[in-house]
């Protein structure tokens, strides 16, 4: 850069004129006077006109170049929501990015390759007459939003996968395989996983497609929709309905709601993290059927696709996770009456050895009442405000011990390296 644009503001341009006095005087000498006049003024207008090229070819290299080196060094957020289709699993990133056509005939049916269908095996922690803990399985759908030559990305619900020893998702035929945490966001329900290509190829499936996301925006009441999902753990099971209700709110927990469509279609057990899809086949929310349990039958509700992919994005460019390192969870108002404990904060469960909770020296048992200025009154809050954190930086957390006094420790957010879901 230097080498283009070095300080020439003391330099001042010399133009040689052939070393001619010019003497308008003289009468014996105009004649070739007047010609070597002639003589070097058009090699004076060749000269300045070639400066003035250089000049600009230097100005567009050094400006390309300018604008090389801002890309390279100040690399902008990738997106990650794609329009592709059909990719076959040895293609390079490159050919990955071909456009999307169209959905034509059968919309349900080209839609559902993108849907597939995941199985989330949690330790329970009650055990059998043999005194060994068992298994617990959740299932579930996710949507395959993005690939790359390596890995095949997938939205589903953050509730889906919470918690889970293991995920499996499943690409129809009893094929599964084994799936990793990409990022998780607990407030919006949203959850990103991959896969490997190359286990996908081991269990025999070579290409996979890329579901289209549309503009929930354009929604409006009325408007037909179809509900895709592993209802019931029976694989993918296409439900119709209509738009009810453009945006509502729902209560996830004491604090907090989720802004959602309201759907007439059946949106069953399983039909968790699959999609909600116009007639195009552009998929314009991601369902969630945990929540339609609390209400009447025949109301179904879906995360808008617009969120959805504000918050995949913000998961997907995240290249490092803040981590705090505890297990938490909510004092219910009966708790609180039982055992004499305050309604505002979070009980600590389990600190995970070496973490940052731990190094701080929070405890087993301790009651988390505030991170930095912000107080906590649910495990929600005490996740969002870890996750706008960047790693390396000096919270302070305030914590209710023994409930006597009141602690403030110093911790520092490290990188999360687990595969925790």
């Amino acid at each position: 850069m230097d080498d283009f644009n070095g300080d020439n503001s003391n330099q001042k341009e010399n133009f040689d004129l052939c070393g001619i006095n010019f003497n308008e005087s003289g009468n014996n000498n105009t004649t070739s006077a007047n010609k070597k006049k002639r003589v070097c003024s058009f090699k004076l207008k060749r000269k300045i006109l070639f400066k003035v090229s250089l000049s600009v070819l230097v100005a567009v290299f050094c400006g390309n170049l300018i604008g090389f080196g801002i890309g390279y060094f100040i690399p902008k957020a990738e997106r990650y929501i794609e329009t592709l289709n059909d990719v076959d699993i040895d293609a390079s990133a490159e050919n990955v990015g071909e456009s999307f056509k169209k959905t034509t005939s059968n919309t349900i049916v080209n839609t559902s390759k993108s849907v597939v269908s995941l199985v989330a095996v949690s330790d329970n922690n009650q055990r059998n007459i043999f005194e060994t803990s068992r298994e617990s399985e959740s299932i579930g759908s996710g949507i395959i939003f993005h690939q790359t030559s390596e890995n095949v990305y997938i939205v589903t619900n953050y509730h889906v996968i919470s918690g889970a020893r293991n995920v499996n998702v499943s690409f129809g035929d009893n094929k599964y395989v084994s799936a990793n945490l990409v990022g998780k966001h607990q407030v919006s329900d949203i959850a990103v996983i991959s896969i490997k290509k190359e286990a996908l190829k081991n269990i025999g499936v070579n290409s996979v497609k890329t579901a289209y996301f549309g503009n929930s925006d354009k929604l409006n009441v009325g408007d037909n929709v179809i509900a895709i999902g592993n209802a019931f753990g029976d694989g993918n099971i296409a439900t119709k309905g209509i738009i009810s209700v453009l945006q509502t709110d729902i209560p996830i927990s004491d604090n907090e709601s989720l802004s959602v469509i309201q759907t007439d279609a059946a949106i069953n057990s399983g039909n968790d993290g699959g999609a909600l899809i116009n007639t195009n086949g552009e998929v314009i929310g991601i369902n969630t059927a945990k929540y339609s349990y609390y209400t009447v039958e025949g109301i179904g509700y879906s995360i808008s696709s617009n969120l959805a992919k504000s918050v995949i994005e913000e998961i997907m460019n995240k290249k490092e996770s803040p981590y705090l390192g505890v297990t938490v969870t909510a004092i219910t108002e009966e708790e609180a009456e039982a055992y004499d404990l305050p309604q505002n904060g979070v009980l600590v469960q389990s600190v995970v050895s070496g973490s940052p909770a731990d190094i701080a020296g929070i405890r087993v048992n301790d009651i988390i009442i505030g991170f930095d200025s912000t107080p906590i009154f649910t495990p929600v809050q005490l996740t969002e405000a870890v996750r706008k954190c960047k790693v390396g930086d000096n919270v302070k957390i305030k914590v209710l011990r023994n409930m006597e006094r009141v602690i403030t420790f110093d911790a520092t957010i490290l990188r999360d390296k687990s595969n925790n879901f």
